[in-house]
């Protein structure tokens, strides 16, 4: 039980932050970057799929509906809607199940690494996005009850103008080189 609830937050991770790094890609100049961004949610422009011509429209959100394939109460699904330039659905569906309460939580920074207060009012502000995923056991543990798994990642969106570069741990290069005293 533990180990799909890992899975799922990890698969549901793993889509959200692929999605987040395509933020603006392919857009036209009319488009804005990001449409909405709230705490649960966020709605953006990116080409996705190479198929459809021009950029979709994409939401990633929690429902507000429950998870029927589990006996926890507030298992909820994270679900990702995609349309095209006409407005017609691509794709709608789910990105993870079981899914605590209140486990999709994104928090927006701005060009200076300040976190942005909601509403947010000027999305296209935007420059990072922090997303925490809180996946939740479908059966209660005994002593413990449903227990939690959250993951968290930051993601710089590469086609966002005011995202930042990303600062490298370790500047390439070589510095001096000794040689050791074999005397």
């Amino acid at each position: 039980d533990l180990v799909e609830t890992q899975q799922n937050a990890r698969l549901a991770m793993q889509t959200i932050t692929s999605d987040l790094r395509q933020i603006s890609y392919g857009k036209d100049a009319t488009q804005p970057s990001v449409v909405f961004a709230d705490i649960d949610s966020i709605v953006f422009v990116a080409d996705l799929f190479d198929s459809i011509s021009g950029a979709e429209v994409v939401s990633i959100h929690l429902t507000p509906t429950l998870d029927s394939g589990t006996v926890n109460p507030s298992d909820r699904i994270i679900a990702r809607t995609v349309w095209d330039t006409s407005g017609a659905v691509v794709l709608t569906g789910p990105v993870a199940y079981g899914v605590a309460d209140s486990g999709l939580t994104f928090q927006y920074f701005d060009r200076d690494g300040a976190p942005m207060s909601f509403p947010i009012v000027q999305p296209e502000h935007i420059s990072e996005v922090e997303v925490a995923v809180t996946s939740q056991t479908a059966h209660s543990q005994d002593q413990v009850g449903y227990r939690d798994v959250t993951m968290t990642s930051i993601v710089y969106p590469r086609n966002l103008p005011f995202t930042p570069p990303m600062p490298r741990p370790n500047p390439p290069g070589c510095g001096n080189l000794t040689s050791p005293n074999c005397e």
